[in-house]
């Protein structure tokens, strides 16, 4: 009897310390409080500025599907009048920096040709650089390391209904940049009249971010419309106008 009042007493003791213990990590604790902008409500960390132009507040990215004022005005353009056809190293440029092609270019300036409808560019009527990619990646890289860099794309490939991914990286690291680029469909609407992929529908790409998240090259991938499939066999065409450019300030 002495023994069992003895081992209730300790486990009535034992259950106490537990409960003083956490009633006193409890009082430690503090609510966890998220900050949220309130222009992103569901705290999504990103909000919409205008449309096609995302702001990634948590990182201070910014991606551009259109070319917006704060596009215009924070990308510098990249003329393409010394471009020369068939040139391969420095294909564009100033003195501020280059562009290099995996490929040799063609460059044609047909006025009475669409490339799209404002405001889906910034040029109705542009020059324009067409590559041939053999490949279902092709790449561009910049001579510097950059903080923020636009272009203006379109690619018919056979009426094909294809995705088309644009990624940065840094390719010292090796390293792909969060939140900006993404995937167009050819022949995907897209909020415009006329379809990406069809002549008439080109489409803007561009990213702005902090120097933490510099990059130098641009990759453009053809993907399959079903995850899995076999990557999809070229030649591809892809053409390109509206190049714009910042570096670190």
């Amino acid at each position: 009897m002495k023994k069992l009042f003895l081992y209730t007493f300790v486990a009535v003791c034992l259950m106490a310390t537990l409960n003083s213990c956490s009633k006193e990590e409890q009082a430690d604790l503090k609510p966890v409080t998220l900050s949220l902008d309130p222009r992103d409500p569901g705290n999504y960390g990103y909000y919409q500025v205008v449309t096609d132009e995302i702001y990634f507040y948590r990182d201070s990215i910014t991606d551009y599907g259109r070319p917006t004022e704060h596009y215009m005005q924070h990308l510098k353009p990249l003329s393409l009048e010394k471009y020369k056809n068939g040139a391969l190293l420095d294909s564009v440029c100033n003195k501020d920096l280059a562009v290099y092609f995996e490929s040799k270019a063609l460059k044609t300036h047909d006025k009475s040709a669409l490339w799209a409808v404002i405001p889906a560019v910034s040029d109705e009527h542009p020059p324009i650089l067409t590559v041939k990619s053999a490949d279902y990646m092709f790449k561009m890289k910049t001579s510097k390391m950059v903080t923020g860099f636009g272009f203006e794309i379109n690619s018919p490939y056979k009426g094909v209904e294809l995705g088309v991914n644009i990624s940065y990286w840094n390719s010292k690291l090796n390293q792909r940049i969060p939140h900006i680029g993404g995937t167009r469909y050819l022949n995907g609407n897209g909020g415009f009249d006329i379809n990406f992929g069809i002549p008439g529908g080109a489409r803007v790409f561009g990213a702005e971010v902090p120097k933490k998240y510099e990059f130098d090259e641009i990759r453009i991938t053809f993907e399959p419309l079903t995850y899995g499939d076999p990557n999809p066999v070229g030649p591809f065409d892809i053409s390109f106008s509206g190049f714009r450019y910042k570096l670190d300030d």
